[in-house]
């Protein structure tokens, strides 16, 4: 695709009921979502400009769902979190590489505001 050109990025339906998840839900949302974002960098890598609107939405609905776990099971997602991080991590190299000019980047720290957001509406 041109460099010029900006793809639509198809971000994965949450399994996760919002309502009343449960920790596989979660977990599988988690995952889905970590691989939409190594696939989004790849295509950035292949000088593919990908429209990133909504991963900020799934980032924020995960730690929502999260949040109304209890403590221990919460904690548990934690190593799924912090790889989720370093994909969007690494997704954020590779934008400031290219210098993305689609809109603005999500980057993590926008990820931790989501969570913080999430569990102040507890």
């Amino acid at each position: 695709m041109n460099g010029s050109m900006t793809s639509t990025f198809s971000w994965p339906e949450l399994s996760a009921d919002p309502d009343s998840p449960s920790m596989e839900s979660i977990s599988r949302s988690i995952d889905d979502l970590a691989v939409a974002v190594g696939e989004a960098r790849i295509r950035l890598e292949g000088g593919e400009n990908i429209d990133l609107a909504g991963m900020d939405e799934q980032v924020r609905a995960i730690c929502s769902a999260i949040g109304r776990l209890n403590g221990p099971a919460a904690r548990m997602m934690l190593p799924q979190l912090v790889a989720l991080t370093d994909g969007i991590d690494s997704l954020e190299l590779v934008l400031k590489r290219t210098r993305y000019s689609a809109g603005p980047p999500v980057v993590p720290h926008r990820a931790a505001e989501a969570y913080g957001a999430a569990r102040a509406a507890k």
